[in-house]
């Protein structure tokens, strides 16, 4: 009873591997990212201009660090653009 208990145990195992590796495979396949840009509206009167953030795609490569008002920086990776 005890050795076929471990058998199943084991198949068990080796399932719920298999059924991670292909979930994480299902999801790499579909992407997980899927807004690639959010656009700000236009500035009001009166904000700092240098605010702006201007990014040129076709030099930056694969990805860009973008600095927020509390002086932290936020990474950002890309496959394309």
């Amino acid at each position: 009873v005890c050795e076929g208990l471990k058998s199943i145990m084991a198949e068990r195992d080796a399932l719920r591997e298999l059924t991670r590796d292909l979930r994480n495979e299902v999801q790499e396949l579909r992407g997980g990212l899927r807004v690639f840009c959010r656009i700000r509206p236009p500035r009001r009167e009166g904000e700092d201009p240098l605010e702006l953030l201007e990014l040129d795609v076709s030099t930056c490569g694969t990805r860009v660090a973008v600095p927020d008002s509390r002086r932290t920086e936020f990474n950002f990776d890309f496959d394309h653009v």
